[in-house]
């Protein structure tokens, strides 16, 4: 009982969605087209759909972020940003954005709900192909290029180095290593999950 308490708590906390499906649920076969080139741009990578079924998508063209509330077929907002080429974003659940700048810029932005501003959350090296904000508040980044995933808490006041989470650095198949990781996640009793994509594992 105690522990249900505890989990309850966190999982409203979450900002991802989490559908609960019954045993006979089935997928329908035909897609519905949302957005198409001229309002998602091309080649998009960084998409997240939160707890209220609002989807965001990062337009790597025109640097903004579209997003369309439950059920809408046109945007409901568009926010316009300074980054370039994001591969990934994550929406926690007070609507604060986290979007990879690395490639080009050396960093991952939030967009603070609060402020409508973006600001520096954490220097990188390159590219995040994944992102995810655990629910301790440490935001993680997974480097493909440079086979790790490395950490930082959003708590520190200071922007110190990050940690690296997993992976030594170096390319390789053993268990302390990774292969160009790409998607992230992270569950409530802090476990990490990687898609380490080379090695063709998780």
């Amino acid at each position: 009982m105690f522990f249900d308490t505890i989990y309850s708590d966190l999982s409203d906390a979450l900002s991802f969605n989490q559908p609960k499906f019954c045993p006979e649920a089935t997928w329908n076969s035909d897609a519905i087209t949302i957005a198409n080139r001229s309002i998602a741009g091309p080649y998009p990578r960084a998409i997240f759909v939160n707890t209220n079924n609002t989807i965001y998508v990062a337009n790597r063209e025109t640097k903004r972020i579209v997003m369309w509330q439950d059920k809408s077929v046109t945007p409901t907002n568009i926010i316009q940003g300074d980054f370039t080429q994001p591969n990934s974003l994550f929406v926690t659940s007070n609507g604060d954005i986290y979007i990879d700048d690395g490639a080009f810029n050396d960093r991952v932005q939030k967009w603070s709900a609060e402020t409508n501003f973006f600001v520096t959350m954490m220097t990188v090296n390159s590219s995040c192909s994944g992102l995810f904000v655990d629910v301790n508040g440490t935001l993680y980044c997974s480097m493909s290029q440079h086979h790790q995933v490395v950490k930082r808490s959003l708590n520190d006041a200071v922007m110190n180095s990050n940690h690296v989470a997993a992976g030594t650095g170096s390319l390789g198949s053993d268990p302390n290593q990774l292969y160009g990781p790409h998607g992230i996640f992270v569950d409530v009793n802090l476990d990490l999950y990687v898609a380490d994509c080379f090695n063709h594992r998780v």
